[in-house]
């Protein structure tokens, strides 16, 4: 299944993974995203798309805790299950996120 970036379910997986957990990728990303993108497996057919919209581009990357506690989430947005805003991925929007009822698992 694609997202609505997309990225497969394999590039979302892979994506949220490396931002909750590996310091140098959240940096790349923040930094130069069409290169982190670039890393995630397989091709990305909506690159030019990503790298040069506001979409994935938070003012404030969450922290990889947050993110990590929020992955499925996330996912879950980012493959079309739920609605999706680059501010998603910014910290204080995933400080409470895990705990809000509706999105509880």
């Amino acid at each position: 299944m694609d997202s609505k970036l997309g990225l497969t379910t394999e590039q979302i997986t892979e994506l949220l993974y490396r931002l909750s957990s590996d310091d140098a990728f959240r940096s790349l990303f923040t930094t130069d995203l069409p290169a982190a993108i670039r890393q995630l497996p397989g091709p990305v057919g909506r690159l030019p798309e990503i790298a040069s919209g506001a979409c994935l581009r938070p003012r404030q990357l969450a922290s990889k805790e947050h993110i990590g506690a929020t992955r499925e989430v996330l996912a879950a947005s980012l493959l079309g299950t739920g609605s999706f805003l680059p501010h998603m991925l910014e910290e204080h929007r995933l400080s409470g996120l895990s705990e809000a009822p509706h999105l509880a698992a």
